[in-house]
């Protein structure tokens, strides 16, 4: 699933990052962000290889 689909059933918890609002979900009263936005939040770049499976934040 691609970042874009899994942001359709985030919820309305907001999640701030340096001033930035990042989407989040609440699990059982554990906060989830993704990624993507998180990492994209705090300036880094994201990527992801599709062929290990593997998110790096940089």
């Amino acid at each position: 699933m691609s970042h874009t689909i899994l942001h359709k059933f985030w919820s309305s918890n907001p999640v701030v990052v340096r001033g930035k609002v990042v989407d989040s979900k609440q699990i059982d009263g554990v906060t989830y962000v993704a990624a993507r936005a998180y990492g994209e939040a705090l300036g880094a770049t994201v990527t992801w290889d599709v062929k290990t499976n593997i998110t790096t934040v940089e």
